[in-house]
């Protein structure tokens, strides 16, 4: 029962998952005019001057344009639903590096499986058409499957496990993670509390966790995306 508690609160935990243990002296800057008495007169000296004040001045306004604020404000995360999702980076099927926080404003599923796990799997074969039929209708959706165990337990997958799970799932714009462990915290305090494969997350578009579930339920999952995403049914 611990472990129900913990997985997100609110978590729904199927009877269909896989279950195991989880292990947890400068130069300065300044510009010098050095006038030459033989060569320069007063008014050759106010050109210089003057030329080298615009170049300045030119300089400080491309320096100083606004940047847009950065919508991650908080510096607080935790596997709580109604709390801001932790960040994590990890390479992607196309060997880019693939970060939660990069992708604000887009409602996710966070599917945390492992090869060895045969409902992820099972799973796996419909993950490019479930994203489909949300981008093709406007929204901005993905389902974000992060791969935690290579075929053996406990064992990190590598690159070449995440083109085999492509290639063999069709994953085309849904993005496979090369993952590993350091996103469980079984507490939820400051990570995921993954006790069972596969674990998926609903995540708004601001980062907060919607809600989570251990194990698999098509109606749940997506009848929870459908509430973050406003559609009526």
């Amino acid at each position: 029962m611990r472990l129900i508690k913990v997985l997100l609160l609110t978590l729904l935990i199927t009877s269909v998952g896989c279950f195991s243990p989880v292990s947890n002296d400068s130069k300065s800057d300044d510009v010098v005019v050095v006038e030459d008495e033989d060569t320069l007169t007063d008014d050759d000296s106010s050109e210089v001057d003057s030329s080298i004040d615009d170049d300045l001045t030119k300089e400080d306004s491309a320096s100083g344009e606004e940047e847009v604020p950065s919508p991650i404000t908080w510096t607080d995360c935790s596997g709580i639903p109604g709390d801001k999702a932790c960040d994590f980076t990890f390479q992607d099927q196309n060997g880019n590096d693939w970060s939660l926080y990069d992708h604000y404003g887009t409602v996710m599923v966070i599917d945390f499986s492992t090869v060895w796990c045969g409902v992820c799997r099972s799973i796996a074969g419909d993950v490019q058409v479930h994203q489909d039929a949300y981008t093709d209708r406007g929204y901005d959706f993905l389902w974000v499957s992060v791969l935690v165990d290579s075929s053996s337990w406990g064992v990190a997958p590598e690159a070449s496990d995440i083109q085999d799970w492509v290639s063999a799932y069709g994953m085309t714009t849904s993005p496979v993670l090369v993952g590993d462990r350091t996103v469980i915290d079984t507490t939820a305090a400051d990570g995921y509390p993954i006790v069972s494969w596969p674990t998926l997350v609903v995540i708004d578009e601001t980062m907060t966790i919607h809600n989570g579930i251990g194990g698999w339920s098509e109606s749940i999952v997506f009848g929870w995306v459908d509430e973050v995403l406003g559609i009526i049914r």
